[in-house]
C-alpha cells in the first residue's frame, strides 16, 4: 500500500501546473452529475405537514417522458441541508388498479457544484417516449424544526419554525409548481 502510495506522489510531483489544473477540471466535471434531460415535471405539487414532532412532506409529480427512448429512472432533487435529516422515503407510482411502490434510494451521484443530492426512482416497466405517469412520494424530515427565538425568559412565547424552499428543485424543467403548508390550529 505505501509503495503504491509513493508511485502515485512521484507521478503528481511530475506534472506540470497546467495538467494538474486539467485533472482538477475533469474531477469538477465528474463532481456535477446532471441526470439526463428525459422528462418533464408536467405538475410538481408539494404539501408540507407541520403539525407533529417532525416534517411531513407529500409530493404529487405527474411525469411524461420526453426523451427518444424508453426510460425506467428518475432523478428526485433534494437539497444537502434537508437530505441528511430524512427520515424516510416512499414513492409510489399511481396505476388504474390504486398504486405500486417504486424502487427508490439515495443516488450514488450528486452535482456539488449546484449543491444537490438524489434519489433516483426506479420504475419496474420502462415509460415509454412522450407516456405519462403520477408519482406521490412521501418524505418524513427529522431535526429540522427549531425554536424561534432560541432563547428567551420563561414566559415569553416560543414558536417552531421551518425553513424551505417555496419553490422545489428538480432535475428537469416543470411546467406548473404548487405549495401546500399545514400548521396546528
Amino acid at each position: 500500500m505505501f509503495e503504491a502510495l509513493q508511485i502515485i506522489m512521484k507521478l503528481f510531483s511530475s506534472l506540470s501546473l497546467v495538467t494538474l489544473t486539467a485533472i482538477n477540471c475533469l474531477a469538477g466535471s465528474v463532481l456535477a452529475f446532471t441526470p439526463p434531460a428525459v422528462f418533464e415535471n408536467l405538475i410538481l405539487s408539494r404539501k408540507f405537514d407541520l403539525s407533529g414532532s417532525y416534517v411531513r412532506e407529500t409530493v404529487a409529480l405527474s411525469i411524461k417522458n420526453t426523451g427518444p427512448k424508453s426510460e425506467s429512472v428518475y432523478y428526485f432533487a433534494v437539497e444537502p441541508e434537508h437530505f441528511a435529516n430524512i427520515a424516510v422515503f416512499e414513492a409510489r407510482l399511481k396505476t388504474p388498479d390504486g398504486s405500486r411502490i417504486i424502487h427508490s434510494a439515495p443516488a450514488e451521484e450528486t452535482n456539488d457544484k449546484e449543491n444537490v443530492n438524489f434519489y433516483t426512482l426506479t420504475f419496474t416497466e420502462s415509460l415509454k417516449p412522450n407516456e405519462e405517469a403520477v408519482i406521490q412520494i412521501g418524505i418524513a424530515y427529522t431535526n429540522s424544526i427549531f425554536p424561534s427565538p432560541e432563547f428567551g425568559e420563561q414566559s415569553d412565547p416560543q414558536l417552531l419554525a421551518y425553513e424551505n424552499s417555496r419553490f422545489s428543485i428538480s432535475a428537469y424543467p416543470s411546467v406548473r409548481q404548487n405549495l401546500k403548508i399545514l400548521t396546528v390550529g
